[in-house]
C-alpha cells in the first residue's frame, strides 16, 4: 500500500436512463478514457444516477402536497410539490429556514435542495441514497474487473 489515492472523474459517461446498467456504463467509459481498474480500487456513483438507473423519476404534475408540505415550502421557499416527495422519503424534519429542510430520511440524515436541470421539464428524480456495505463485491463488480 502506497498510502496514496487518486481520483479520476469519468467525462464520457452518458446521461443516465431508467433501467440503465450502471456497471456496464462505468467500465464501457473507463475503457473509453484509457483507464483500468485494479483490484482493490474503489468506485464512487453519485446517488443521483443510482436513482436515475433505478426509474426514481417522478412528474411534479402528479404530486399533491399535504398541508405539512405547503407549510414547509412557506417556512423554506421550497415548491410544496418538492418539499412532499422529501416528507415522503423522510421520517421526521429535523431544521428549517429558508432555503433550507434538513429531514432525517428513512436511511440517514438528509439535507433537501432543489434537483438540477439534467431531469426532464417538469421531472425530478428522487434520490434512493443506496448506502449498501458489505465484504463480498457485487456481481456488477465483473465489469470492473474485466
Amino acid at each position: 500500500m502506497t498510502g496514496q489515492m487518486q481520483l479520476t472523474a469519468l467525462t464520457t459517461l452518458p446521461m443516465v436512463k431508467p433501467e440503465d446498467d450502471l456497471a456496464v456504463l462505468i467500465a464501457a467509459s473507463a475503457h473509453q478514457e484509457g483507464f483500468t481498474f485494479s483490484d482493490g480500487d474503489i468506485v464512487c456513483v453519485a446517488q443521483k444516477i443510482v436513482s436515475k438507473a433505478e426509474g426514481r423519476q417522478v412528474s411534479l404534475e402528479g404530486i399533491k402536497p399535504s398541508d405539512q408540505a405547503i407549510a414547509l415550502a412557506q417556512e423554506t421557499d421550497k415548491d410544496p410539490r418538492l418539499v412532499q416527495l422529501v416528507l415522503d422519503e423522510s421520517t421526521e424534519v429535523m431544521r428549517k429556514k429558508p432555503g433550507v429542510l434538513i429531514v432525517r430520511h428513512r436511511l440517514g440524515l438528509r439535507a433537501s435542495i432543489n434537483p438540477t436541470s439534467n431531469t426532464a421539464a417538469n421531472m425530478i428524480t428522487r434520490c434512493s441514497c443506496p448506502l449498501i456495505r458489505t465484504a463480498q463485491p457485487k456481481p456488477c463488480a465483473r465489469h470492473f474487473l474485466n
